[in-house]
């Protein structure tokens, strides 16, 4: 049975995605919608901007947030690893380069940081 949705809770799932960078699966999980109407919705959106002036100068405020987000994000994590560096500089991992405590430090910390950004961090190819 198709069930219809307010264009307030559209335009909301829409801007979750846009400007959080939600997913859409998580958004059709959440919110009880399928993946195609959720991907619809968005892409009628961004149609709507085309249009629109108003709808673009607001998804364009989405996507500035949506990059701010992530840079903020980005620097806490940054901000975290220089602390964890200050604590592990006994080892002289930073300071001697020495690639077995890099590896130990990627072993420790990869559940915090992520293994592909410390990699990128230590310049160690995956």
């Amino acid at each position: 049975m198709r069930k219809n949705y307010e264009p307030e809770t559209k335009k909301q799932i829409v801007r979750l995605h846009l400007e959080q960078g939600r997913t859409i699966k998580s958004l059709s999980e959440e919110y009880g919608v399928s993946t195609a109407s959720v991907s619809n919705w968005v892409n009628q959106f961004r149609k709507e901007c085309q249009n629109n002036s108003q709808a673009k100068e607001e998804y364009d405020s989405m996507q500035e947030i949506l990059k701010l987000r992530k840079e903020l994000a980005e620097a806490r994590k940054e901000n975290e690893f220089l602390k964890n560096e200050n604590q592990q500089a006994d080892y002289g991992i930073f300071c001697e380069g020495d690639r077995l405590e890099a590896y130990r430090f990627i072993q420790s910390y990869h559940e915090i940081f992520g293994t592909r950004w410390l990699l990128r961090k230590f310049n160690i190819c995956p």
